[in-house]
């Protein structure tokens, strides 16, 4: 097992990757503090449903609220990810866009036609079009000041977004919570960040036992956007092949998918996503899986952040391990992880076909 020599890291992460998470409680403390000023129109207390828009690291972000707000909201939370937003967006649709730019041209189409369709509009963004099209329709919109790639302006525009739920009556979070919260993360961060020799330090011991094989990411429904940014964290900070799954569907079907091609299974390290929210039969289930991989030899690993009675305190726990994990597999791959070569490509690319 490849051992990391953290002390090197500087060298690697060239745009200071690691400030960006060692962030998450000032920034989570300094969002929650500036929404309370953030004033909602009157007639926006009267929505029959949410949709939030947003692509990648801010898919992850409305997969995470749409948990938040599983037990509690009386009215459904939708997503979309896509040029398109659906055809039932009235006047009382709250329909939330966001992107770090404001200019993610998926979102900006479909937050355009949502204006268009009459649904309550708002943005989070750091200007850009999205911005526009508030200023146009007299919209509120939120802008994020953070000069830092979007994956790790996380906290941003999940903060908004759960303060916004959380004025519509859609979320259980208060001043008292969200306290507690970036306690916890504080106590996290300080366990798990580099300073923190290896035999301590759990998150770089997962990156170590993950190095050179491809992560498998699974977990309930509760957790699928979890899951999500942690298979993100792998791909854009890690640069490495990962892939996500949730159970029980997982166990329906990719249970079975290990035997070819041949030796498949030696590359491959799961790692299962355990909440204190987990059904009882997922529980089990998540057992049994475990005994399949066991008669596999496929090799796995069980993550928790450890006894928790709210929701968004462990899901933001777990978001942060998972950055730092996937910020020491950086390291050890030596590759910088706020490199972002290929998405300057696509962009460049796209620009040439409008």
């Amino acid at each position: 097992m490849k051992q990391i020599d953290i002390s090197h890291y500087q060298s690697i992460d060239k745009s200071n990757m690691l400030q960006s998470i060692l962030d998450w409680p000032d920034i989570i403390a300094a969002v929650w503090a500036d929404m309370k000023h953030f004033v909602l129109p009157s007639n926006y207390s009267r929505i029959d449903n949410v949709l939030i828009l947003g692509m990648g690291t801010n898919r992850a972000i409305a997969q995470c609220l749409k948990s938040a707000a599983f037990e509690h909201s009386n009215i459904p939370v939708e997503i979309v990810s896509d040029y398109i937003a659906p055809k039932y967006i009235t006047n009382t649709t709250l329909v939330i866009a966001l992107s770090y730019s404001g200019n993610t041209e998926e979102i900006v189409a479909s937050f355009l036609s949502a204006a268009k369709n009459n649904g309550k509009i708002i943005a989070i963004s750091s200007e850009g079009e999205l911005s526009s099209i508030c200023r146009k329709y007299h919209a509120p919109y939120y802008t994020i000041n953070y000069g830092a790639e979007s994956r790790a302006a996380m906290g941003y525009g999940f903060i908004a977004i759960l303060s916004i739920m959380a004025k519509l009556g859609l979320v259980e979070i208060n001043d008292k919570s969200m306290q507690n919260l970036v306690k916890m993360l504080k106590n996290l961060i300080k366990k798990i960040n580099p300073s923190n020799p290896r035999h301590l330090n759990y998150a770089l011991q997962i990156a170590e036992k993950i190095y050179d094989k491809i992560p498998y990411l699974i977990g309930s429904p509760i957790l699928e956007g979890v899951i999500s940014r942690a298979k993100q964290q792998f791909n854009e900070n890690a640069k490495t092949i990962s892939f996500c799954d949730l159970i029980p569907e997982s166990l329906h079907n990719s249970i079975k998918m290990f035997r070819f091609p041949a030796k498949l299974e030696e590359r491959f390290f799961v790692l299962f996503l355990v909440s204190f929210k987990d059904h009882s039969r997922n529980q089990q289930r998540f057992n049994i899986y475990q005994q399949l991989l066991d008669k596999n030899n496929i090799s796995h690993e069980t993550i928790s952040v450890g006894a928790s009675s709210d929701i968004t305190t462990e899901i933001l726990c777990l978001i942060v391990l998972f950055d730092f994990i996937s910020y020491y597999l950086a390291i050890l791959n030596n590759t910088d992880p706020s490199e972002n070569e290929i998405n300057k490509f696509i962009s460049e690319k796209l620009l040439i076909k409008k």
